[in-house]
């Protein structure tokens, strides 16, 4: 059994025994069919009514007893409920959270009771306390007139719930449903968003405030429970993957915890020794061997680049960058290749230019186009860390939001370092914002920008990425106006340990300015100013934010939606974006949303008001809407995107100093006549 009181983390891309058991256990109806998870036949038997249940064979630690903290977690699913083309179907299925040991299905549970409570009327009394997330496809007395999803606490009778009209279509041809469970401990907020797979557009989400630990214990038993009645349908989850917080606490203490970081130490210490004993035996090799290159010595000082040649290599390389070639799975580039591609790196073939280098499009005699990254050699020793971060990390994401990374080159690495992504036709988004003599960007190709950047980051987030710099010039668009976050130079992994800022002026959020170190919630700040920027069609910062504020109190907000929309916009919607991109951009981090809640809210079926209630009235009310970062975060905008990085590391090292004295979290200038 594994220590509850650690993160569990799994995913099931497909069912398939045959590398050995699934650490899963089923129960009724329910069983393994390669490579989906059947919870209910697939065809009608000779009983009309089944029931089945799946467990995952571990327990969730839900939240800890002696320091009262919950974990946060998501789960995701791909499921199908499929009738045969019947119209008369039922009953649905569940997510559900009960008490570890409770793997049992409660007798007289079928039908309508989706196998989560015995049946009242037969006297059962085998029942225990449960919280689910059903999707019900048959009304039932206590159930409202429509196919929904609804959330049960202790009664099968939902607490809250929202129709889905387009799921009885889904039902009738079998069609696959992504679905995502989220949980925030300190927002007590669970909520479910169900996407049709096929028809991206049919979405709909419910959320409802619920504290978890009065319901359950600290330790739960989670799964899916399905259920058929009179009439037929079958159940049948394709994909399965969960992640949860650790909270501390648990069974083993501190004890565990001391030799599990004995064995790591240990470990670190050994492998540090191994490092070291093959650098050494490089460095002497590269001595004897690459003493010279044409009459010139070679020389330690430059960077760990070393000008090298026969009988070592031909092109000029970091030790880092030698270990890319088994380690990057995107194609590696002949800088002859790119140069062919973009005429020699001509004029015309340049896209733009900023601090990193310049971006040139190009075409290796294919159909598709590419935009090569031609980044300069400079003097700073991080430079070759950060591409090869940039590569490593790029190389392993892929989302439809997300720029794809297609190749890489170094032949040239003592002058340049080249990355080549995607081509996107339409540039970044800040050509279309903030560009007053081209055609106005409509407002459903910004609402829907807005809603792709925030899935973006929400994948990142759940691989422990952090961006570090978002914003309008760093999403890109396809020919359809789709976005794509691009520009990974500053990405980071969450456990990576920096105080080294990155990112671009205006965008940072101020505890980042403060401490140097960068969280989820600093990602969520710079996002919510380019939601702001989405809607006002101009360029957002810190003060600003009074005016949108004020305007918001007196029901004014629409004032400021950019006028170049001519009023051609969903009113409803460029609130919904401005009221989430006001709470995300907040000066007090723990008053900002998690993206997966932001993205929820932007969706126009929930309900902002539960926004507004928990994040914006507290900042009102406590006065956390002016801070003294904002006395450097001026509204005045550097010419360019390399005097724009200039003026981040000045500011910056101006405001170490300064805030280190001035700057004190949540001690904040009272936001006058509220």
């Amino acid at each position: 059994m594994a220590d509850a009181s650690q993160a569990l983390s799994f995913s099931f891309t497909s069912f398939d025994d045959s590398g050995g058991p699934l650490l899963i256990d089923t129960q009724g109806s329910s069983k393994v069919v390669s490579p989906v998870l059947k919870l209910t036949p697939s065809v009608p038997g000779n009983t009309s009514s089944y029931t089945g249940r799946v467990t995952y064979n571990q327990p969730l630690h839900l939240w800890d007893h002696s320091t009262g903290k919950g974990a946060d977690f998501t789960v995701r699913f791909t499921f199908s409920i499929d009738s045969k083309g019947n119209t008369s179907f039922g009953d649905g299925l569940a997510f559900f959270f009960a008490p570890e040991g409770s793997n049992w299905i409660p007798t007289s549970s079928q039908g309508g009771f989706l196998g989560l409570i015995s049946d009242p009327n037969q006297n059962s009394r085998n029942s225990t306390s449960f919280v689910a997330v059903e999707i019900d496809s048959y009304r039932d007395e206590w159930d409202p007139e429509c196919k929904h999803i609804g959330i049960d606490v202790d009664d099968i009778s939902s607490t809250k719930y929202t129709c889905v009209p387009w799921l009885r279509e889904r039902i009738l041809v079998g069609g696959r449903v992504d679905t995502t469970i989220t949980y925030s401990s300190s927002d007590q907020m669970l909520g479910i968003n169900l996407t049709d797979v096929d028809d991206p557009s049919n979405s709909s989400s419910l959320y409802y405030n619920v504290n978890l630990k009065q319901y359950l214990p600290e330790t739960v038993a989670f799964g899916f429970s399905a259920t058929t009645g009179s009439s037929f349908e079958s159940h049948t989850i394709h994909s399965w993957e969960m992640n949860s917080t650790v909270i501390g606490g648990g069974k083993k203490g501190w004890k565990w915890q001391f030799v599990v970081g004995l064995c790591l130490g240990i470990a670190v210490v050994l492998g540090l020794v191994v490092v070291a004993i093959v650098h050494l035996g490089r460095h002497w090799s590269s001595h004897r061997n690459c003493g010279k290159v044409n009459g010139l010595p070679t020389s330690d000082k430059n960077l760990e680049i070393r000008v090298i040649g026969p009988p070592c290599r031909t092109a000029s390389r970091a030790p880092e960058l030698d270990r890319l070639g088994s380690q990057v799975g995107p194609k590696e580039y002949t800088y002859e290749a790119l140069q062919e591609a973009t005429n020699g790196f001509s004029e015309e073939k340049k896209l733009g230019k900023g601090g990193f280098g310049e971006v040139y499009k190009g075409n290796f005699g294919g159909l598709e186009d590419v935009a090569i990254k031609k980044i300069k050699r400079n003097s700073e020793e991080d430079q070759i860390h950060d591409y090869t971060r940039e590569l490593k990390i790029i190389s392993g994401l892929s989302h439809r939001n997300l720029v794809k990374l297609l190749g890489w080159c170094h032949e040239k690495a003592d002058e340049y370092l080249f990355l080549v992504y995607e081509f996107m036709p339409k540039l970044s988004l800040d050509c279309h914002l903030f560009n007053n003599n081209g055609p106005v960007l409509p407002w459903n190709k910004r609402y829907n920008i807005a809603k792709g950047l925030a899935s973006a980051l929400a994948y990142l987030h759940g691989d422990k990425v952090i961006h570090r710099d978002i914003k309008c010039s760093n999403v890109m668009l396809d020919s359809e106006f789709n976005p794509k976050l691009g520009d990974f130079g500053t990405v980071k992994v969450l456990d990576e340990k920096t105080t080294r800022l990155m990112g671009t002026h205006g965008y940072l959020a101020p505890e980042y300015w403060h401490t140097g170190k960068p969280s989820e919630k600093s990602d969520i700040y710079s996002f919510g100013l380019v939601l702001l920027e989405i809607a006002c069609g101009k360029k957002v910062r810190g003060p600003y934010m009074y005016s949108l504020v004020r305007l918001h109190m007196s029901g004014h907000l629409l004032e400021e939606a950019d006028a170049r929309l001519g009023g051609n916009y969903n009113e409803e919607q460029v609130k919904r974006v401005m009221i989430v991109g006001i709470c995300c951009s907040l000066p007090d981090m723990d008053l900002r949303p998690h993206i997966e809640w932001a993205s929820i809210y932007l969706r126009p079926e929930s309900d902002i008001s539960h926004l507004v209630s928990s994040c914006l009235e507290p900042a009102i009310r406590n006065g956390l809407l002016v801070s003294s970062f904002t006395r450097v975060l001026s509204m005045e905008e550097p010419a360019n995107e390399e005097d724009e990085r200039e003026a981040t590391k000045t500011i910056f090292e101006d405001a170490r100093s300064s805030f280190s004295l001035s700057f004190v979290p949540r001690k904040v200038v009272k936001f006058i006549g509220i």
